[in-house]
Formats: structure tokens, C-alpha cells, sequence
């Protein structure tokens, strides 16, 4: 049996699957940059296949390695802290009114020091929770966490989260939330 030359192995599949590879990552990356990374990774990943003739479906198998950069991907974004506290969700914007916006770019700093002070798998929990809108067995899925210890992070996190906040800024920084 004759081994298919990689580069055409390759380029069959990209134009067979391209466009339904690039919408299945925009659907959970949504960053068109992230988007194109994601997918010359996974491009990548098949080209290192030595054995391409044990491959049934190229589609299926590129699908899944596809879930799996994705997965990889987001477990990476955890250690990414959210530029702003909209990212992790629950600030209204008031456009309008500068006092608000100055109000909501303080509460965003804050947030964003008490989240540095949280561990890695403690802001991962609240950052998935709050700006992914992810459940808790969701995130023990990212995580390879318990949903028992997802509630844990996501209490402990959230708690020293608000205590940051009113120590910061006074109890009207955690009002909205509660």
C-alpha cells in the first residue's frame, strides 16, 4: 500500500474542512487571532502523524484535535488575567456618565490585583464561572476538578475577591453584585 504524499494528505483535508474547523474554534475562542493559531496548531499536529494510513476518518480525527487544542487552550487562558471586571461579568455599563465609567475602570483594577492574589486554579475557577458563564461541572471538566472543589475555589475566590473590593473601595464596590 502506497503512503499518500503529507503535504496533499494535508492540503485535502484543509480544503475539505477548513471553513468548518475555522467556525468550530470562532464558536468557542471567539478571537479571530486565536482562531488562526488554534488551527495552524492542529495542522501541525497532523502533519507529525507518522502513520496517516491508520487514520479511518481525517474529519473526525481532525475534530478531535481540534477539542483537544481548544482545551489546551482555555486551560492556558486561566493564567491570562481579564483586562477588565466586565470580562469576568456583572458591571453594567453606564456609558453615559464619566463618574460611572471612572467607578467601573477602579473596580476593574482592584479586581484585577485581588484576582493576581487568588491561585492559579482558584482565579481559573472564577474567571470561567464569571466571564465564560461556565458551570460548575464545566469548569471541573476544564479544571480536572471535583464539582465539590469547583464550589470551594469559587467561594473562596469570589469571598477574597469582595473583600479586596470593600477594602479597596468601600462597601458600594460590592453592592451591585450582591
Amino acid at each position: 500500500m502506497t503512503t499518500p504524499i503529507p503535504g496533499r494528505w494535508l492540503e485535502a483535508i484543509v480544503q475539505r474542512s477548513d471553513r468548518d474547523l475555522r467556525r468550530y474554534l470562532a464558536q468557542r475562542v471567539g478571537n479571530r487571532a486565536d482562531v488562526d493559531d488554534l488551527s495552524q496548531e492542529i495542522y501541525l499536529r497532523l502533519l507529525r502523524i507518522e502513520r496517516k494510513d491508520l487514520i479511518r476518518s481525517p474529519e473526525a480525527l481532525l475534530f478531535r484535535m481540534a477539542a483537544n487544542a481548544t482545551h489546551e487552550w482555555r486551560l492556558l487562558a486561566r493564567n491570562r488575567l481579564p483586562h477588565s471586571a466586565a470580562e469576568l461579568g456583572g458591571l453594567e455599563s453606564n456609558e453615559g456618565d464619566p463618574g460611572a465609567a471612572t467607578w467601573r475602570s477602579e473596580i476593574a483594577r482592584e479586581l484585577t490585583n485581588a484576582l493576581a492574589h487568588l491561585s492559579p486554579k482558584c482565579r481559573a475557577a472564577v474567571v470561567l464561572h464569571r466571564r465564560e458563564h461556565m458551570t460548575y461541572s464545566e469548569i471541573g471538566v476544564q479544571l480536572g476538578l471535583s464539582v465539590t472543589m469547583v464550589k470551594k475555589y469559587l467561594a473562596q475566590g469570589l469571598a477574597l475577591c469582595r473583600e479586596h473590593l470593600r477594602a479597596r473601595l468601600g462597601p458600594a464596590a460590592t453592592e451591585a453584585d450582591e
